[in-house]
């Protein structure tokens, strides 16, 4: 039986364990990164947007407290959780920040006002609004801290976002098979040749196209 390292997304590892168990795969859960709330910028989560980008699930706490304000979003999961929290989500969900910006140059004039609560990762969104013309505030609301562990055997493994790549490597990780939960992922295992033989982007980010993979990774 094929063994698999399932790494992420964090707080749904179980969903995407029991789809591997369920086609044949013994599991290993292994969590490599942990993501902590920064103290938020009221100041600036209290002025005025003319839209407001959330990106991350991990935001949230910083959209709770900024002023009302349009919402656009990256992910079917944190457009859900947006609207459980009772906001309406106007732009999206897109299936990447790429396709979040380029929705919201359909819809607003250059000029306004972007608030995007981010992580400390990347910035890119930011960079590329601006350099359509947009005033973009783009404070860091939580840090991505990577975890120091032992890493067991295994077959494969799943990562669900470039910084998961990052630790699992930082951690001394080599399997045959790396499974992406998207494209910045496959891109990022795909530029850490030594620790991947192969590497698997899932068509879409679900459990289930998890277990579809591994099942033809089970034929091959």
């Amino acid at each position: 039986m094929k063994r698999l390292l399932v790494t992420g997304p964090i707080g749904r590892t179980e969903e995407y364990a029991a789809a591997a168990r369920g086609v044949g795969w013994e599991v290993d859960i292994r969590e490599l990164i942990e993501v902590r709330d920064c103290e938020l910028p009221h100041d600036v989560l209290g002025r005025p947007a003319d839209v407001i980008c959330i990106t991350s699930k991990h935001a949230l706490p910083a959209l709770a407290a900024a002023r009302s304000a349009p919402i656009a979003v990256v992910g079917d999961e944190t457009a859900s959780l947006v609207m459980e929290m009772g906001k309406r989500v106007m732009v999206g969900p897109a299936p990447s920040a790429m396709d979040l910006e380029h929705e919201i140059a359909r819809r607003f004039p250059a000029g306004s006002r972007v608030l995007w609560p981010r992580g400390p990762l990347s910035d890119e969104l930011a960079r590329s609004l601006r350099t359509r013309g947009y005033r973009v505030e783009d404070p860091v609301v939580y840090e991505t801290v990577f975890l120091s562990i032992e890493l067991p055997e295994a077959d494969a493994v799943f990562l669900a976002s470039p910084s998961a790549v990052d630790a699992f490597v930082q951690n001394g990780g080599r399997v045959r098979s790396g499974v992406a939960i998207g494209t910045k992922t496959a891109k990022a295992m795909e530029d850490q040749k030594g620790s991947f033989v192969s590497v698997v982007k899932l068509p879409h980010p679900s459990a289930e196209q998890l277990a579809a993979c591994l099942e033809k990774l089970n034929e091959a």
